[in-house]
């Protein structure tokens, strides 16, 4: 269920503007994870944060029932194919190597 907090926030603004907030936020994410990835040890509460604000914004259209239901489907649909392909690699013996930090 939607937080009516996120609802009046979304429906004070509107889909248009939100929607380019949406894409700054994304930006933003992008470039804190860019930071982090540069300098691990200075930067993670940035990437926290952007993340933050990537959520609620995902929150906010996504908080319509239908909308909701659609990218649950989506994602579980999305989740099974990785969990698939994690299993063809294994198989062809293919392994991969966490990252530091991981």
């Amino acid at each position: 269920m939607l937080d009516p907090r996120q609802k009046a926030i979304f429906d004070h603004y509107g889909f248009h503007h939100q929607l380019e907030k949406l894409k700054e936020e994304c930006r933003e994410l992008i470039e804190a994870v860019d930071a982090f990835q540069k300098e691990p040890l200075l930067t993670w509460t940035h990437v926290e944060e952007e993340m933050a604000d990537v959520l609620n914004l995902i929150d906010q259209f996504s908080g319509r029932l239908y909308a909701r239901m659609r990218i649950d489907e989506i994602r579980e649909r999305k989740i099974a194919r990785q969990i698939e392909r994690m299993e063809k690699e294994k198989d062809a013996g293919r392994t991969v190597v966490p990252a530091e930090g991981a």
